[in-house]
């Protein structure tokens, strides 16, 4: 077995459950100690070598602005060790490295007797301890002595206490004080950190962000009683990227904002994350653009959601009608349909058919008029029997202008524009 422990300098308990999320996507075996991380990383070989999982951890350092010492070794005291004192062989650990081995979780200080006693006699390493005599040990320093021998001697038998995600993803920024936050465009700058963190913890734990909420606490010594501004952020497909939700946040927020400004600075931003689906937290496929190119896809979909509305935005996709305008309906998900052989259709197709008059060789709707040059078909196109409306004579109208397709009820011989072909 191999062990990764990640070295907190200087200790943050907030920031390390949040690390701790975000490393879940490395491995699912992890335990945290007072200052520490450590993973089980011997069964994810095949995924990744020791060396990449130490840069990618070092990535991860950087983008959540913590420093820490990294060292993997073959049990969780050597590992705490190596962390600390940047080597793992007992001849070169100093004595004091016996805290790890006797308490790696919580560096219990209960030792610190023994161990000042040990420098006094002028044991300096663990090399030098563990010659001792064993009896020696015993009748110096009691049952504490015994025991710490026994646990470096017995190093992987350490008990693993395993890791419990939170409940809720929140992550929250502080502003300084010397920093006066108004706009959008400053405030997003701080945003940016926020979202890494929180698109790192929802990849370990292996899901996508649905929906979001985003909070502005604001300075209390302005006039103005408005202490707090609120979005609930609601996406149509859930995301991973923060380039998207930095996109689809300015098109919300920053329109809001230039709306009604913030009547006070900013003191702190929170980003909570309230829904949250199942996905593939993996990156995307070196040889395909597919999976990216649907990522794009969604985005701009939602950033014109944003635009014009939920309820006009969609997917037309087929029903079972034979009627045109009937033909299909709105879904918020692109649907697979069985491949149907039929005449070509227009790209633009009216809601509601216009009523046509001919002259001659001439179509007239209102102010417009159109030269009939070629007619093609008729198309018979029947729909519910119980309708008025239940049969039509489709045509394909090439004129002067553009092509029309026009239908002739059979019954009133009346002429009808239903799309144009573009």
């Amino acid at each position: 077995m191999r062990f990764a422990c990640i070295l907190l300098l200087p200790k943050d308990e907030v920031l390390q459950l949040s690390l701790a999320e975000a490393c879940l996507r490395f491995s699912p075996e992890i335990s945290l100690g007072s200052r520490t991380i450590i993973l089980e990383i011997g069964k994810c070989r095949t995924l990744y070598s020791e060396e990449l999982f130490i840069k990618r951890v070092q990535v991860l350092l950087k983008r959540f602005g913590l420093s820490a010492k990294v060292w993997i070794a073959s049990d969780i005291p050597s590992s705490v060790a190596g962390a600390m004192y940047g080597r793992a062989l007992p001849a070169f650990l100093p004595i004091e490295a016996l805290y790890c081995y006797f308490s790696p979780f919580t560096f219990d200080l209960s030792l610190e007797p023994m161990v000042r006693a040990l420098r006094k006699l002028g044991v300096e390493t663990l090399a030098e301890f563990i010659q001792l005599p064993h009896h020696s040990i015993a009748k110096k320093f009691g049952k504490d002595g015994l025991l710490a021998l026994h646990r470096y001697l017995h190093a992987h038998q350490v008990v693993w206490n395993r890791f419990q995600v939170s409940e809720k993803i929140i992550e929250q920024f502080n502003v300084e004080s010397h920093e006066a936050l108004y706009d959008y465009d400053s405030i997003s700058f701080f945003l940016k950190r926020i979202l890494d963190r929180v698109v790192m913890r929802t990849c370990g734990l292996g899901q996508l962000i649905s929906k979001m909420r985003l909070k502005f606490y604001l300075d209390t010594y302005s006039s103005y009683q408005e202490t707090e501004r609120e979005w609930l952020l609601e996406f149509s497909f859930p995301h991973r990227s923060v380039r998207a939700f930095l996109d689809m946040i300015r098109d919300r927020v920053g329109a809001d904002l230039q709306k009604k400004s913030l009547s006070a600075p900013v003191l702190r931003i929170e980003l909570e994350v309230l829904e949250m689906v199942k996905g593939n937290p993996s990156q995307f496929q070196f040889f395909s653009q597919q999976e990216e190119q649907q990522e794009n896809m969604n985005l701009l979909i939602e950033r014109i959601t944003n635009k014009l509305g939920k309820e006009n935005v969609f997917y037309a996709v087929p029903f079972e009608s034979y009627i045109p305008e009937r033909s299909w309906k709105k879904a918020m998900l692109p649907v697979k349909a069985k491949e149907l052989r039929l005449r070509s259709r227009p790209l633009r197709l009216f809601s509601k058919p216009e009523l046509l008059r001919q002259l001659d060789q001439y179509l007239i709707l209102r102010e417009y008029r159109w030269k009939i040059l070629q007619l093609v078909g008729p198309e018979r196109i029947t729909g519910e029997w119980w309708l008025d409306d239940h049969a039509r004579d489709y045509f394909e109208v090439h004129t002067d202008q553009e092509i029309l397709w026009v239908y002739r009820k059979p019954l009133t011989q009346e002429l009808f524009l239903h799309g144009v072909f573009d």
